[in-house]
């Protein structure tokens, strides 16, 4: 006699950690008429003939009405929140009405777009200048910090002439005024679905697919890797995952990988993280270790290396576009 049983996978625990809530665009001015604006300089400006840009910009804005231009120059590379928002305030300060962001191009981009949602939040209009491979960047982190965050994009590389650059500039000033005085949709600010296609109920996610197996005689042949590659398909639908083939999180796995950390599953290794602004727990380390098939007996060294990544003095922000 031959039976059959349906299978279903365990739920398998969250990889990621929760967002902040993304930030509204400031209301848009009708015009640049009578305003101050702030040009802000992250100093990656300083590559190649990048700066032949800002006085073509800074004409086109006199030109679009703005009574006056402040220039404040700041390094914003691996600046986390607490510098960010001093920046936000100085820029303020300054008397700003609006504020053109340059440039986020390569690893400065990240800190260069928290800079924007700051202002935003406080009420400041800002367009950011961007240039591969940071406008890709940029709209990632953007699309959870600061959704609809008007990012003015520039072809630039460091053998772009210094006659590209003035070409260019031109096309890239109306894009700013247009970003500064275009009205925001008026719509809610949502950062994209982390999980359109799982179930998700205390920090697991839960998987639909059911298999099934004939028992004869008591037995039941299983594949193997069946559940391994369903997990896999569902998480990369879900936009979780690398690419890489996936050890399914599930909660006995992530039990035996904290079995070898004495600190608590939700001690913060690293506050803020981004694109998504999330920070990184021993817990979601540990969740994310046995994904990547790490052994539990060299989780100690995967905790200490970003622990490591963690100190002030790592550039972690600025890493993230490598």
């Amino acid at each position: 006699m031959t039976d059959e049983i349906i299978l279903r996978p365990q739920p398998v625990l969250d990889p990621r950690g929760p967002t902040p809530q993304p930030v509204e665009l400031a209301p848009r001015p009708a015009s640049l008429e009578g305003l101050t604006l702030v040009f802000f300089d992250n100093t990656k400006l300083d590559f190649g003939h990048y700066r032949e840009l800002v006085p073509i910009v800074e004409e086109h804005l006199r030109a679009a009405g703005a009574a006056t231009i402040v220039h404040l120059r700041r390094q914003l590379r691996g600046c986390g929140s607490t510098v960010i928002a001093a920046t936000a305030q100085e820029v303020r300060a300054s008397g700003a009405d609006a504020a053109v962001l340059a440039l986020a191009d390569m690893g400065v981009t990240p800190a260069t777009v928290l800079l924007a949602a700051e202002l935003e939040r406080g009420g400041t209009p800002v367009a950011v200048v961007c240039a591969e491979p940071g406008t890709t960047l940029a709209k990632v982190v953007a699309a959870y910090r600061v959704p609809g965050l008007p990012l003015c994009d520039i072809e630039l590389t460091t053998s772009t002439t210094a006659e590209q650059v003035r070409e260019r500039a031109v096309p890239l000033a109306h894009e700013i005024v247009a970003g500064i005085t275009t009205p925001a949709t008026g719509a809610p600010p949502v950062a994209p679905a982390p999980v359109e296609t799982l179930p998700y109920a205390g920090g697991t996610l839960t998987f639909p697919v059911r298999r099934s197996a004939a028992v004869e005689n008591g037995e039941a042949a299983v594949d193997p890797a069946g559940f391994a590659e369903d997990v896999y398909d569902a998480l990369c639908d879900a936009r979780i995952g690398d690419g890489l083939p996936i050890i399914p999180p599930t909660a006995e796995r992530v039990r035996r990988m904290l079995g070898y950390s004495d600190r608590p599953a939700d001690a913060v290794i690293l506050a803020e993280t981004q694109p998504s602004g999330a920070a990184i727990t021993v817990g979601r380390l540990a969740v994310n270790a046995v994904m990547a098939g790490c052994r539990p007996e060299y989780f100690p060294i995967v905790l200490a290396a970003f622990e490591a990544m963690a100190d002030p003095r790592f550039p972690f922000l600025q890493q993230l576009a490598r």
